[in-house]
């Protein structure tokens, strides 16, 4: 797969991602990409705008390698993107997203039951 824009979740104060690889994360099965300090923009524009350069060059970010069963957390509106998975395996991904009491994403989560 090839490597997604840099996005934010959200843009709500108090939610947090947790993810939860189920094999390792390696450069060559594409790990998440951040923008460390993102989350504090009070921007909002998508990734194809030319402002995003305003949030850092490529010495800015940080792409973790992590273990199988590691915990990964960051904030919601952390601007971030999966990079190219070049390994041709699978890289499955189990998360949540933790909520502080009051506080909900209802665009990416709307109020509808299945």
């Amino acid at each position: 797969s090839s490597s997604q824009n840099f996005h934010q979740d959200g843009f709500e104060p108090g939610l947090v991602n947790a993810f939860v690889p189920l094999v390792p994360v390696t450069a060559r099965n594409g790990p998440t990409e951040f923008r460390p300090g993102s989350h504090k923009s009070m921007w909002d524009f998508d990734s194809d705008d030319a402002g995003l350069d305003l949030l850092g060059d490529k010495d800015d970010t940080v792409a973790p390698a992590i273990r199988q069963g590691d915990l990964l957390l960051f904030d919601y509106r952390v601007y971030h993107r999966g990079l190219a998975n070049c390994s041709g395996e699978p890289r499955p991904v189990a998360y949540i997203v933790y909520a502080r009491p009051g506080c909900t994403d209802r665009y990416n989560f709307p109020n509808v039951s299945l």
